[in-house]
């Protein structure tokens, strides 16, 4: 089948062994390093998106 190599489910794309101290430091930094930045980044974002709006149509009002 050419000249890829075979790899399994149990190594990485470099061939090193997958143990669980590594899946461990995988699901803590998921946790508690890329899901709290993404949500602090998306409720930034989204109040950034309302200033923005406030500056061009006012702030919210009776009609």
């Amino acid at each position: 089948m050419g000249d890829q190599p075979v790899t399994s489910a149990t190594t990485d794309e470099d061939g090193a062994p997958i143990t669980k101290a590594r899946e461990w430091r995988a699901l803590l930094m998921v946790t508690f390093v890329i899901l709290p930045a993404t949500s602090v980044a998306v409720v930034g974002g989204y109040g950034f998106a309302v200033w923005i709006g406030q500056m061009f149509f006012g702030p919210p009002g009776h009609p």
